[in-house]
């Protein structure tokens, strides 16, 4: 439903690769995205890198975000490099100005998750973070929309 939405409206999917899915399982959800001619139109996501290099032998046209929790890769750009990435999801927790600076530099845009309090937009939007993904989605349009007064 998701697939035959964007094709419609315009709009953008971020489907998530899950943990552990075969480079098969990756070609099948690939398929429909090319199906439906959304390539440009998603970003897929992950906690697993392995995923994200499958999809990017697939189709390299399709953007690739590696997935973040709990704390940090070592090496945040060598990580989303490895999978041939466009961006990093971090939980909002680990987004700081030197995370950003650090993406930035290489290139690369940071997209934090799931921020749901003006607290959290505030500390996101100072530091630079690229996108907010919200499950307060409403509230955070308003937010922005005083925010840029």
């Amino acid at each position: 439903m998701a697939f035959l939405y964007a094709q419609r409206t315009g709009g953008s999917i971020m489907p998530e690769l899950k943990a552990g899915w075969t480079k098969d399982q990756v070609r099948i959800v690939t398929a429909l995205v090319q199906r439906y001619g959304l390539q440009s139109h998603t970003v897929w996501q992950s906690f697993d890198p392995v995923p994200l290099r499958y999809a990017y032998e697939l189709d390299p046209s399709i953007a690739r975000a590696g997935l973040v929790s709990g704390s940090l890769p070592a090496d945040p750009v060598a990580y989303v490099e490895a999978f041939h990435g466009q961006a990093l999801l971090p939980a909002t927790a680990l987004v700081t100005p030197a995370l950003m600076r650090t993406m930035h530099a290489a290139g690369l845009a940071v997209v934090a998750w799931t921020a749901d309090t003006p607290g959290d937009w505030t500390k996101l939007t100072a530091a630079g973070a690229d996108g907010i993904m919200s499950n307060s989605v409403g509230e955070l349009i308003g937010w922005i929309s005083r925010y840029n007064q």
